[in-house]
């Protein structure tokens, strides 16, 4: 460069040399000689002026226009000269930063430029290795070749090569803040190209040298908002990765603190700079959070009301609301969504076209709605995600919408739970239509819509229903596990599967579906070895396989697998109370392939297993339920104990009914314990007491599901049982036939169970014997036949009439 200067100085003293020679007559050789060097310097100067032109990017800027046909870009005259002198054009250099950030597709039309760079780059290095600028743009254009490399070695070796180049241009120019900030660059894209997640070492180490040169760049420019910006931008990304709450929090604070000290020196286009960048940012969890969204919060709102930008007001909402989920108290969590929400409303009053505003107003009232149970804010959330279908029918939209439905379908019941359901899945199905050949790659999506089909399926009446939607929701499982391998998708994968089997028209094709959701849970599990749930839902499924399976040496194989997963589960977690409660159940189900005698120590071991969960939680009213069923197990078998053991299950039954006093069955069980206490009992005044007893449990269990088949039956036995003991004819009567109307109920709710129909012939047998009419005798004691043949039926798959 100082070289073409002194030619230039030189060429032009020599002209002017020679015309003075010409004027004043003396030396005509020698003003002819400087005449020539004239013309030759007016060629050169014309040339250098065209060739800078070219070299600072003004006619190939002007073509760079990307299109929704392609984006044609035209850089070869660029890449004729010095790349130094391309390296200082920002125009140019912004145009391949943008290309590259689009994706692979779009790097390949820059690929050969950058390819032309990197070589041209490393001559200018090898002759020059001082030149900082070279040194500079050798750097630059590797770490942007990086960020397009298929394979990940070459990748790391191009970000290497990159730092090495980006050390010596340091090394050569350090006073030049503009290098510490593209080396920054260069490291922040290596950990978003090269880690894995945010357990990475490596890469939190890469964010934190970034920010160490960073740091740098700000001592030498303290007023440089584009420094304070990026500082602050990586001290949130080391907050997101970080395992350290406090280290977290520090770093929030510290990105406040650096917003703040360049906030005298912004403008409006560094503010949507600004909210560019947040778009990006997830949802924070860390401590500090709160405080570092409020003070974006405060910095935009102040900013949008000079400007009256809705860009900047819609961001602004969005940092309110982010900021509001830290709010500690309910009600100034409320107060905050609210004004978040007014501040969503004046953005989409100042654009009536922004679909991103709708969407986030709409998650915004979600979230009142689970704070305040009014409907109002559903119904507007509803609202809003129609409209911003309407404005921007994509992947992102119809995505949020059904995410939205699912989290109402979890808080509703019965109709309205099964219709936000079906509508959850609808839109799961639009999301995966608009993202087109994308959809292969979002497993995300795919999870969700399996998620929704197959809790749809478990509101389904009709089994044809349920069916269609757990099969549907299996290939929906499926498709996400091939795209991602989760462990949660392979945990709903294999309950799916065991839903499916449950349902299944053959035995074989059961114990198909069984082996392939033990498949699943053994994938979860080798997936997270050290989680129990795998091994849980593992065990869980091994269970159903054993009741579906016939007794004999198959059975038993399947317990003792189900048994060795539980006893895994317990190894890596034994303050679990689940897995407790789980095992129990298993050895409480086991116990029925044994004798009396056999099954006593089995199911005293059952007890010891729920014993230990209510250790772990004794607040705990299902592990109360289960201890309960297991000492009404023992009283059936235990003849010496029984009535105590029948007296133990109803007093746990009595606690977890006061634990949890809207739950029908427990009411229900506590029913089922006094009528057992008695069957055993000796003492008339206890064994009538207890039967009606049993009888306000079972009313109280109805009157909480009045749908419940079990109840019906209940208060039929019960009725049944008293009418019994009494000696009045009339009054046995009555009771007998109250019996009958809850047996007939039961039948209509259950028509598969063959117990409500030999209890409905018990019943029928009771009424003959006490009718003094013998023709009326006659009807009922046929009648009781028919209910016996029918639940034969049911008990025996082969009787043809099972189904009547």
């Amino acid at each position: 460069m100082f070289e073409k200067a002194a030619n230039i100085i030189t060429a032009f003293l020599t002209a002017a040399f020679g015309l003075f020679m010409i004027f004043s007559g003396q030396h005509k050789a020698l003003g002819a000689a400087a005449g020539i060097a004239l013309v030759l310097l007016i060629f050169h100067l014309a040339f250098l002026r065209f060739k800078t032109g070219r070299l600072l990017g003004l006619t190939t800027a002007k073509k760079y226009r990307p299109s929704s046909a392609g984006v044609k870009v035209d850089t070869s005259c660029l890449l004729t000269y010095e790349p130094f002198l391309f390296f200082l054009n920002p125009t140019v250099k912004k145009m391949f930063v943008s290309l590259a950030n689009r994706g692979r597709s779009e790097m390949t039309v820059i690929r050969p430029q950058l390819g032309i760079l990197v070589r041209r780059a490393r001559r200018l290095v090898r002759r020059r290795p001082a030149d900082a600028a070279a040194c500079a743009v050798l750097a630059w254009s590797l770490a942007l070749s990086a960020q397009g490399a298929a394979d990940k070695e070459r990748c790391q070796r191009l970000f290497d090569e990159a730092s090495k180049y980006y050390a010596l241009a340091v090394k050569n120019d350090p006073g030049n803040v503009s290098l510490f900030l593209d080396w920054s660059r260069a490291e922040t894209s290596r950990v978003e190209r090269l880690a894995s997640g945010s357990s990475s070492r490596k890469g939190l180490s890469a964010l934190k040298l970034a920010l160490a040169r960073l740091e740098k760049a700000a001592q030498m420019d303290p007023a440089s908002p584009l420094v304070r910006r990026e500082m602050a931008l990586a001290l949130v990304r080391i907050a997101m990765w970080t395992p350290d709450l406090k280290e977290a929090a520090e770093c929030l604070s510290r990105s406040v603190y650096s917003l703040e000290k360049a906030r005298p020196v912004w403008n409006i286009v560094f503010y949507h700079t600004l909210c560019d960048l947040l778009s990006d940012l997830p949802d924070l969890t860390e401590p500090g959070a709160g405080q570092f969204w409020s003070c974006i919060d405060h910095m935009l709102s102040e900013a949008a009301a000079e400007d009256e930008d809705e860009y900047l007001l819609q961001y602004a909402a969005l940092a309110r609301y982010r900021a509001a989920v830290f709010e500690p108290d309910v009600d100034a969590r409320i107060r905050a969504s609210k004004s978040a929400l007014d501040t969503f409303h004046k953005a989409i009053d100042a654009n009536q076209s922004d679909a991103g505003s709708r969407l986030w107003a709409a998650r915004c009232l979600i979230d009142l709605y689970v704070l305040t149970n009014d409907t109002e804010h559903e119904l507007q959330a509803l609202g809003y995600y129609f409209d911003a279908a309407g404005l921007k029918p994509d992947e992102e939209t119809f995505s949020e919408w059904g995410n939205s439905l699912v989290l109402l379908a979890e808080r509703a019941e019965g109709e309205i739970a099964a219709r936000l359901w079906r509508e959850a899945a609808d839109k799961f199905e639009k999301a995966i239509t608009h993202m087109g050949v994308a959809r292969w790659k979002s497993s995300v999506v795919w999870h969700n819509w399996a998620y929704a089909l197959s809790q749809q399926a478990s509101l389904s009446l009709s089994a044809a229903s349920r069916r269609e939607a757990l099969g549907q929701a299996s290939e929906r499982y499926k498709m996400a596990a091939r795209l991602e391998k989760s462990v949660v998708t392979w945990l709903n994968w294999g309950d799916v599967l065991c839903d499916l089997a449950e349902i299944s028209r053959s035995k074989a094709e059961a114990d198909r579906l069984y082996r392939e959701a033990r498949d699943k849970f053994r994938r979860a599990a080798r997936l997270a070895p050290t989680e129990a749930e795998p091994l849980m839902r593992w065990s869980a499924a091994l269970m159903a396989a054993a009741r579906r399976s016939g007794p004999g040496i198959e059975r038993e194989r399947i317990w003792a697998e189900c048994f060795n997963r539980l006893e895994q589960a317990v190894l890596i977690n034994a303050e679990e109370p689940e897995t407790w409660m789980l095992w129990g159940q298993a050895l409480v189900e086991h116990s029925w392939d044994h004798s009396p005698d056999q099954r006593e120590p089995l199911l005293e071991l059952a007890v010891n297993k729920y014993q230990r969960a209510l250790e772990l939680a004794p607040n705990n009213d299902l592990a109360r339920s289960f201890l309960g069923r297991a000492r009404l197990e023992q009283a059936e078998v235990s003849e010496k104990k029984g009535l105590d053991m029948a007296g133990l299950a109803a007093n746990h039954f009595q606690a977890a009914a006061a634990l949890k006093p809207k739950i029908a069955v427990y009411w229900s069980d506590w029913g089922h314990a006094l009528l057992k206490v008695a069957e055993l009992s000796d003492n008339e005044v206890v064994v009538l007491s207890s039967i009606q007893e049993a009888y306000e449990k079972f009313k109280t269990a109805a009157a909480l599901e009045p749908h419940g088949s079990d109840h019906q039956t209940g208060l039929g036995l019960t009725l049944y049982q008293w009418g019994d003991y009494l000696e009045e004819a009339e009054r046995k009567r009555k009771l007998f036939m109250e019996a009958y109307e809850h047996c007939r109920q039961a039948s209509l709710l259950e028509p598969y169970e063959s117990s409500v129909w030999r209890n409905w012939g018990q019943v029928l047998e009771a009424l003959a014997l006490v009718e003094t009419d013998p023709g009326k005798s006659s009807e009922w004691q046929n009648e009781a036949n028919e209910k016996y043949y029918i639940a034969t039926g049911l008990e025996n798959p082969a009787t043809p009439d099972r189904r009547h």
